[in-house]
């Protein structure tokens, strides 16, 4: 059974709300123009790659996906709801979308996917998508967004 979530802290003022609010919308206007010019950007490089002569080590697609990832830590989109709803241990050590795809890489080629730090006993694709669905169903009750399923 997993523990109840942390109370929320205290309500922020108004002003703090006010310029969250508005952070936010500059990050949201950030973050989707460096995704706009993620998308090309990644496709070049990783073609450049591909048609790179052989014994050529280039990693113009990494140091693309490395730019990305220090944009991305940067920007810290979500970094305001930090003031009210502190991380949790769960959240912190919560897998992401990458395990996710490599499991459903993994259920799509018919192998196995075990003993990964989300999946260590090799669930089926099905139960993963189960427990993922009912992460988003306390997220709803707590108050956070998280999609339609």
């Amino acid at each position: 059974m997993t523990p109840e979530p942390e109370l929320p802290r205290a309500l922020p003022d108004k002003a703090t709300i006010v310029r969250d609010a508005l952070v936010l919308q500059a990050k949201l206007v950030v973050d989707g123009l460096r995704d706009a010019i993620l998308i090309p950007v990644s496709l070049v490089a990783a073609v450049l790659n591909l048609l790179q002569l052989p014994g050529r080590k280039s990693m113009i697609f990494y140091e693309v996906v490395q730019a990305g990832r220090r944009s991305e830590r940067w920007i810290d989109l979500f970094e305001a709801a930090d003031r009210v709803y502190p991380r949790s241990d769960e959240q912190k050590n919560m897998a992401g979308l990458d395990e996710l795809l490599a499991q459903v890489e993994s259920q799509l080629r018919g192998q196995p996917h075990a003993g990964s730090a989300a999946n260590p006993d090799g669930e089926s694709a099905e139960s993963v998508l189960d427990r993922i669905r009912a992460v988003r169903r306390r997220f709803r009750r707590d108050g956070v967004s998280g999609g339609e399923d």
